[in-house]
């Protein structure tokens, strides 16, 4: 009877190790499947996929990263300061542009792109470390690789979402590890702060993680300890987590102040409205669909675990530590809701919600722990790498759809890569979302939707200098990548010759060549003003794109590059 039992340990201690091993490997098959896939797209794919699958604001970071390398500081158009960047992914960023100080932009911007494939793959084990230190390994296999998947549609952008990622990452595997506020533990509560200053720095409106933080560590010691010498500890490890907190922020903010006048980047002066609601919008276009589901079921799981926090479910510390995170996340996330939705004038884009999903893999996490009675079930554990081999097919089969896509991106590389071979290399202009061609142009592009910019260019845009400040600045090409019917950030003016004091706004007289002159006024996201008008004319015309279509309307535009008189 021994000897059996034995003999069946011995065969459930192998089965078990089978087991596991084949989790492993089906992690690095998934880990595998991102990395093939992302090198196909970003490093064997023609340039204008690669500009199309990406941000183009990307291209800010990257030149202004080329720009402080070369010694001229923070400026993406190397003529006016600027601190229009979420700061942490251009820190990230400079390494590499010291490293390739004379590689083409077309080389720069794949490696830049891999580097952030890199960055999210090691966010992706330290997702794995933090879940499996409280749960068991299929329940983190599963969401890992749900993880992954996600971040082929949320982080791989050439935007600050994947410093994003290995911040919060990070700070999530730290926090779980050593449980901090769950204990005394002043040391531990200062590198705490560290990591929140990161992850501040890696996206400023992570401020709100920072916000809920501090909130619920206060209702935390104010519920939980009642003994006076136990909570002046905790008060005590709340200050040192905000000392470091502010060890790796306020250097940042002071530099903010003293060299532009504002702790608030001027991206973020001309996007947000608070403490003033200009416009409230909750739905289409300002907030993707997807978005809202995703908030909608995390605050579910959320509230759920609010009633269960006193009760018997939580089977371990660490796996109620990992809730009272979770809760902490989901408010940061509502908080940045309700702010997109009162506050965001303008510019707000698919990546700012990146963070959602990071919080819905924690929240899928709470879930399959809680059908624990389901996934320990044998049958679970075999199914797990048939589940990783199915993600990981569906995430190359989606590399390879991402490879058949291009737009408006695209025509401005074309433009960027004429602009470099057909005019002067101290040739200076100026462009709305320049981020791609300034980049590929290795031109000096004056940013004339202010993001990039500084608060000298939305005085003129409100004072009606425009033209004299274009002039100041030594411009000599204005570029314009679209022009579309009732765009309340560019008003066109059409003069045709065959009515020349006739006033038209029909900018299919552009598209198609049949003008004598334009008018165009530049709108302050500042000031919400309109600028004076710069006008150019038909027979200046240096470059024009063949049409394309416009992704906000049913339309096709051109891009135009005019030599200013």
């Amino acid at each position: 009877m021994l000897a059996r039992q034995q003999g069946s340990g011995t065969q459930n201690r192998r089965i078990a190790w089978l087991a596991g091993y084949l989790l492993y490997l089906s992690l690095l098959l998934c880990l595998l499947a991102l990395v093939y896939g992302a090198v196909k797209l970003y490093v064997l794919a023609k340039m204008e996929v690669v500009v199309s699958l990406t941000a183009d604001d990307a291209g800010y970071f990257f030149k202004i990263a080329q720009n402080v390398v070369a010694g001229k500081g923070f400026t993406f158009d190397g003529i006016n300061k600027t601190n229009g960047f979420q700061p942490l992914w251009l820190y990230a960023l400079l390494p590499l542009a010291w490293l390739m100080r004379g590689a083409s932009p077309e080389v720069f911007f794949r490696v830049a792109l891999m580097y952030q494939v890199v960055l999210v793959v090691i966010a992706g084990i330290f997702f794995y470390y933090a879940i499996v230190s409280f749960t068991n390994r299929v329940i983190s296999t599963i969401t890992t690789v749900i993880f992954y998947l996600i971040s082929t549609v949320w982080f791989l952008n050439g935007m600050e979402s994947g410093v994003l990622l290995l911040c919060v990452s990070g700070l999530l595997a730290y926090s779980l590890r050593h449980q901090v506020f769950f204990d005394y533990q002043p040391k531990k509560a200062f590198i705490l702060g560290l990591l929140l200053g990161l992850v501040l720095l890696a996206r400023l409106d992570m401020i709100f993680l920072v916000i809920a933080m501090y909130l619920f560590i206060s209702i935390w010691i104010l519920w939980r300890f009642a003994d006076r010498q136990w909570r002046q500890q905790q008060l005590k490890q709340v200050g040192l987590s905000l000392a470091g907190l502010g060890l790796v922020t306020v250097p940042y903010f002071l530099y903010n102040q003293l060299a532009f006048g504002a702790l608030m980047p001027i991206s973020g002066q001309l996007k947000n409205s608070f403490p003033h609601i200009v416009e409230v919008s909750f739905g289409p276009p300002r907030i993707p669909r997807q978005v809202t589901m995703l908030l909608l079921m995390t605050m579910v799981i959320c509230l759920t675990n609010l009633f269960l926090l006193r009760s018997s479910f939580f089977e371990n510390l660490k796996h109620k530590y990992f809730i009272f995170l979770f809760i902490v996340f989901s408010f940061s996330i509502l908080m940045h809701y309700l702010n997109t939705a009162l506050f965001m004038k303008w510019a707000v884009f698919r990546w700012h919600f990146s963070i959602y999903s990071f919080v819905f893999c924690l929240g899928l996490v709470d879930v399959l722990i809680r059908l624990r009675f389901i996934v320990g079930r044998p049958i679970i554990l075999w199914l797990t790498p048939l589940f990783t081999i199915a993600v990981s097919g569906l995430m190359l089969t989606r590399f390879d759809r991402m490879a058949k896509h291009t737009n408006w991106h695209a025509i401005a590389y074309k433009a960027a890569v004429w602009t470099r071979r057909h005019t002067p290399q101290d040739a200076i202009l100026a462009m709305k979302d320049a981020g791609t061609f300034g980049f590929f142009s290795q031109r000096a592009v004056i940013n004339l939707d202010g993001l990039v910019n500084n608060l000298e260019y939305q005085t003129a845009l409100k004072e009606r200098r425009l033209n004299e400040y274009l002039h100041a600045k030594g411009v000599q090409y204005l570029v314009q990548h679209a022009f579309i019917s009732n765009d309340v950030n560019l008003r066109t003016v059409v003069y045709t010759s065959q009515n020349p004091l006739q006033v038209s706004t029909d900018v299919e007289l552009v598209i198609a060549g049949n003008y004598e002159r334009l008018q165009l006024q530049y709108r302050s996201q500042l000031y919400r003003t309109m600028s004076d008008p710069i006008t150019v004319y038909r027979k200046d015309e240096l470059y024009r794109s063949e049409p394309y279509p416009v992704e906000v309307s049913p339309y096709r535009t051109v891009l135009v590059i005019w030599k200013l008189q």
